[in-house]
């Protein structure tokens, strides 16, 4: 099933999403390893158990089915992943740094939504109680047991330009993928390769710049927030101004809230239920802004986003 998510003006891009010339087609922003946030957490959660008797592609970090298509995926300018449904991100900075983090499953601890509206999730983390897991399994949100994300430690990423390209491969023990670009001018394709499975993104694409009269100012106060209000002078269509907002580091799980409005509607309102859940403990933990342009492609195994991004802003006006 597509589970891609469009802005209001590529919606027709949907129907062409698995018959590209290609082929058929994851804290702090960005999550640089989900796998990190989950190994961190189980510290503070209760220890799993229980049989592990999901299905593949049942629920929240099942592994694809054995007979999956891996064929090559191109991916989509302009859309985005789910998070349920995001295995992966592929990541290229403002510094000409990039990174791909791109896992073997789902993340085990994000389901659908608790809230949403236009721009906004707000996805709730609730510990759940297991017994007798494995070493090498966590307790997902169903409350079974279920193996932990991993990273393919022979995955490749290659990054073109202008007729030229630049490889780059996976720490083979912790299948970290990251560097520097080293190829000339400020517009990339990507393509990145992770347990048998290519996801291409062949329209060079550049880091948008600076948002021009941005402001973002917090309603209420950090331990009780009531609402982000933020504007901008309203930019070209193909970007978005984004965040991704942690719950309170005090609470135990990844509960988050990801916003994402279209640069060209020049603000963002992010209501109080999106806000006051993650404002526990020692108050809400805002990180900031990005402005972003997005790809995504949906695969066998999930979605992988790709973001060209540059840091907007740090922190609100009032906390």
């Amino acid at each position: 099933m597509d589970r891609l998510r469009y802005p209001e003006s590529d919606r027709a891009k949907r129907a062409d999403l698995r018959h590209s010339p290609v082929g058929r087609q994851l804290d702090s922003f960005p999550p640089v390893s989900r796998l990190l946030t989950l190994l961190s957490a189980m510290t503070v959660a209760a220890a799993c158990g229980g049989d592990d008797d999901s299905d593949p592609g049942d629920g929240p970090g099942d592994p694809p089915d054995a007979a999956a298509d891996l064929s090559p995926v191109e991916a989509v300018p302009g859309a985005r992943c789910e998070p349920s449904d995001r295995i992966g991100i592929v990541l290229v900075t403002e510094g000409r740094g990039v990174r791909a983090d791109v896992y073997d499953r789902t993340d085990p601890w994000v389901t659908d939504p608790a809230a949403s509206d236009g721009a906004c999730e707000l996805h709730d983390f609730i510990v759940q109680q297991c017994d007798d897991c494995g070493d090498d399994q966590i307790c997902d949100i169903d409350a079974h047991c279920t193996a932990i994300p991993r990273r393919d430690p022979g995955a490749h990423l290659v990054v073109r330009a202008g007729g030229d390209e630049q490889e780059l491969a996976a720490d083979p023990a912790t299948g970290e993928l990251s560097g520097d670009i080293t190829l000339a001018g400020d517009q990339f394709a990507v393509e990145v390769t992770a347990f048998g499975q290519t996801v291409t993104l062949t329209a060079e694409t550049g880091v948008p710049e600076l948002l021009t009269g941005f402001t973002a100012t917090l309603r209420g106060t950090y331990d009780a927030p009531e609402g982000i209000d933020a504007s901008w002078d309203p930019a070209p269509a193909g970007s978005h101004l984004f965040t991704r907002i942690p719950v309170n580091h005090h609470a135990a799980g990844p509960t988050f809230t990801e916003c994402a409005m279209d640069a060209h509607a020049g603000s963002l309102d992010i209501g109080q239920e999106m806000v006051e859940p993650l404002a526990v403990a020692t108050g809400l933990e805002f990180q900031g802004f990005q402005h972003i342009r997005f790809a995504a492609a949906e695969t066998a195994r999930g979605c992988v986003e790709i973001r060209f991004t540059r840091q907007q802003s740090i922190g609100l006006e009032g906390i």
